[in-house]
């Protein structure tokens, strides 16, 4: 990029974090952030951080609604979420030519699974957010182990309207992908504001809950725990939500809007390391001895039977806005019911493109220029490529199997049928 292109990125950057510390997205003193179940489809444009950072935690609150739709979010404590019914990748990358099942079918369970699980039960099968054993040789990528020498497993899921245009287009087959617009890019559908949503990814962080663990504090689920190694398994558990990216495809941000939730009790920041109990941390001193965030040796084997837990500690605090949102919905929530285990989230905060048609940066500038999850980007944290460490600047290298860009899905690139 040349330094007249850089210029006017950074300029264009600079105009949009007017306002970052601000409060425009949270509601007038005295009142609380009204919760919707639906979820919004898109920021007004000029929008700044505030306002983005209030489309991530209506979104959060959308998504998390319960399913049956009969009370609030966290009216009962806890609930089945809306978004524990969409699809996950393995319902897309389906085997040998065959067609992916309608939106309303049961999920997909591997073979070895179907004696032991019945259909619909929700299956975990992913040690990273990128899904295969492989992405492990990624640089900066690993397996994360909690405090109870468990793996972290991970989903990744779309919503129907995603689902929809790869069926439609007949995206899950190298055939299909070939004859798609040729010559061109793949288009998912956009949210327009006050409309319906548009493409929605999740990535999704799940640690098994054990000893220390309170299973209030978390969103819960019960989960086959699926290990393919040489000896196969898959074993009932329950588990509690750490991680959570959503990503959406909107009309005033066609290179997405990627935001990023986690448990209050994940991690602590670096430089505050008091005595507590955490999911990834012992509570005491990783950082002096450079510990912090380093991956256990023989981690990266599975099948190794060495699950060294990780010391996970936090480099980059949560943005200014997000703090403020942060309080403001954890309020809310709270309101509903003091034991919502909703509450127990927080927004690390929201990546959105700054120059939606600079030619000079496809990934539109995207603002903060680096966000990280302790539960997905737990080894990226301060110290990677700039291309790899923020969402949209790896996203929009994402091509189906043909080498063509696929609007920033990963989940093109992996179908397996001819």
């Amino acid at each position: 990029m040349t330094s007249g292109a850089t210029a006017i990125v950074f300029a264009a950057a600079a105009a949009w974090l007017v306002g970052y510390g601000g409060n425009d997205g949270v509601t007038a003193a005295g009142s609380l952030p009204s919760l919707s179940a639906t979820i919004p489809g898109d920021v007004a444009p000029g929008a700044n951080a505030s306002d983005i950072d209030n489309f991530s935690w209506q979104s959060f609150v959308a998504v998390n609604w319960p399913a049956n739709g009969n009370e609030k979010i966290g009216a009962n404590g806890d609930n089945v979420a809306v978004w524990q019914f969409w699809k996950q990748d393995a319902d897309v990358l389906v085997p040998d030519g065959q067609v992916p099942k309608p939106w309303t079918a049961p999920p997909t369970i591997p073979p070895y699974c179907t004696q032991k699980a019945p259909a619909g039960t929700r299956i975990l099968t992913h040690y990273t957010k990128g899904g295969e054993l492989g992405d492990f040789l990624t640089p900066g990528n690993g397996p994360l182990i909690d405090q109870n020498g468990e793996y972290v497993r991970f989903e990744i899921l779309v919503n129907e309207a995603m689902y929809d245009f790869i069926l439609t287009n007949k995206l899950y087959s190298k055939a299909g992908q070939a004859a798609y617009n040729p010559g061109g890019v793949v288009a998912f559908p956009s949210g327009q504001k006050g409309g319906a949503p548009g493409a929605i990814m999740l990535k999704v962080a799940w640690k098994i809950l054990g000893p220390g663990d309170d299973p209030k504090r978390f969103h819960t689920a019960l989960a086959y725990i699926y290990d393919p190694g040489p000896t196969p398994s898959c074993k009932l558990e329950q588990v509690g939500l750490v991680g959570l990216h959503i990503s959406h495809k909107t009309t005033n941000a066609p290179q997405w809007i990627w935001s990023t939730f986690e448990h209050i009790d994940n991690a602590p920041l670096v430089g505050n390391m008091v005595p507590a109990h955490y999911n990834f941390n012992n509570g005491k001193d990783c950082e002096s001895a450079g510990l912090c965030n380093v991956v256990p040796v023989g981690a990266w084997n599975p099948n190794s039977g060495v699950k060294t837990p990780v010391q996970v500690a936090r480099l980059d605090d949560f943005t200014p806005s997000a703090k403020l949102q942060n309080d403001a919905y954890s309020q809310a929530l709270a309101a509903v019911n003091p034991n919502s285990v909703f509450a127990n989230y927080r927004l690390v905060g929201t990546q959105f493109p700054s120059d939606v048609t600079s030619k000079s940066a496809p990934s539109g500038v995207p603002i903060p220029r680096f966000l990280a999850n302790t539960t997905m980007e737990t080894y990226l944290q301060g110290q990677v490529p700039i291309v790899s460490s923020n969402c949209a600047g790896c996203h929009y290298q994402a091509t189906m199997s043909d080498q063509r860009l696929s609007d920033f899905s990963f989940i093109l690139a992996r179908v397996s049928s001819p």
